[in-house]
């Protein structure tokens, strides 16, 4: 699905799952990035402002039926957010109207469903 409506990240999706599908080894497992409803709560109201979903609905799977669900703090938050930064011209007009305490807080989670 993307995570957005941006077509080059639906494109993304759809090569990395006919890729997986073709030479992924018997027994591994391609998850797709999703979102708690809690996250959804705390910081969808401000992304849509800025149209950050670009119109598709956001993906929201019950935490029951997430493989993965983790709170990233520390070290390894620091490691997520300057990897996301890097990508100046995506980034960087979105810091710059949320704040950085929000960014820091919004890229905490890190949630995937099985494909």
């Amino acid at each position: 699905d993307g995570q957005t409506g941006h077509p080059d990240h639906i494109c993304a999706s759809q090569w990395t799952t006919a890729a997986f599908a073709k030479v992924a080894p018997a027994g591994a497992t391609l998850h797709y990035s999703t979102h708690t409803a809690g996250w959804l709560d705390a910081f969808r109201a401000r992304l849509d402002e800025l149209n950050v979903f670009m119109g598709a609905e956001p993906p929201c799977t019950p935490e029951s039926e997430m493989s993965i669900n983790e709170q990233l703090s520390g070290p390894v938050l620091d490691q997520k957010l300057d990897a996301i930064r890097s990508m100046t011209s995506q980034v960087e007009p979105l810091i710059q109207a949320l704040g950085e305490d929000y960014f820091r807080k919004g890229m905490k989670e890190e949630a995937f469903r099985p494909a």
